[in-house]
């Protein structure tokens, strides 16, 4: 939907309201007073009609920018303060991953999760990557899924192993999980929560999903309503009357909101998708 930002085409009403003032009798009377300069003899004498007033205008509310959307307050929960115990044994470790709700902490079954052993990689070198220790191939990328307490197990030969919840996996209720999402105001505590056990024979990894309705900009209206309120593009807008709306991009934690005109992008905000805060982050002229 396209919508001009110049400061009047940003009234909530369909324009100037044109108001026509009754006119009284006096205006719409016919003068027919002889004008100062006496008139030619056996000259017809013509009536003068007074000109009508202008009609005046009442102009709509300008409004500057649609209401910032609504972010509810939250209550964090306390994450529990427990050591990674040690589950391994003499012969072998093993790495322990946990997947949560990241505001009830309830744990979160059926989610798929992959281990991948480190690698070593150096230029030049045929294939790119090797193991940092030499395993079997059974053993350098594993995968499981949470059990009803929200964990996965796994037995290695050691704990040189980075944690993955794949991207591409639906998980319903939630979003997709990533360890670096920016929560903004609505940060309770850590997405990722890496431990070890004193013994080093234990890696307890746990992963905190966020569930949708954590999302406080869920529509293109929000999203457009929270760049407008920002300050610097509130600033540029009235210098740029032609400015228009010309993109709202949903990327899951951020909203990318363009403006510009004739096709051309001028300016782009990034709109937080959990608190509504955002900045500028492109600038054409």
């Amino acid at each position: 939907m396209w919508m001009g930002l110049a400061l009047g085409l940003l009234s909530c009403g369909p324009g100037p309201t044109v108001i026509a003032k009754p006119m009284d009798d006096a205006t719409n009377a016919v003068a027919t007073a002889p004008t100062s300069k006496p008139k030619p003899e056996g000259s017809v004498a013509i009536a003068a009609v007074s000109a009508p007033k202008p009609l005046e205008v009442a102009s709509a509310p300008i409004v500057d920018a649609p209401p910032a959307p609504h972010i509810p307050p939250r209550t964090c929960p306390t994450l529990p303060d427990v050591p990674a115990a040690s589950l391994g044994s003499r012969s072998g470790k093993t790495i322990v991953v946990s997947v949560s709700d990241y505001f009830s902490l309830a744990p979160v079954s059926a989610v798929v999760v992959h281990i991948v052993h480190h690698e070593n990689c150096t230029r030049g070198l045929p294939g790119g990557c090797r193991p940092s220790h030499p395993h079997p191939a059974s053993q350098l990328r594993m995968n499981t899924k949470t059990d009803k307490q929200g964990r996965a197990i796994f037995r290695v030969p050691d704990l040189d192993y980075d944690v993955q919840l794949p991207h591409d996996q639906v998980m319903p209720g939630y979003l997709t999980f990533s360890s670096i999402y920016d929560l903004g105001t609505q940060k309770c505590h850590p997405l990722a929560i890496e431990k070890r056990s004193p013994d080093e024979r234990t890696l307890t990894y746990e992963a905190y999903v966020i569930p949708e309705g954590m999302r406080a900009i869920r529509t293109e209206d929000q999203a457009f309503a929270a760049a407008m309120q920002n300050q610097e593009l509130r600033q540029w807008l009235p210098e740029h009357p032609e400015a228009e709306r010309m993109h709202v991009r949903d990327k899951i934690a951020v909203w990318d909101v363009g403006f510009g005109n004739a096709g051309q992008t001028r300016r782009v905000v990034h709109v937080n998708a959990f608190d509504g805060t955002s900045f500028v982050i492109g600038r054409w002229n």
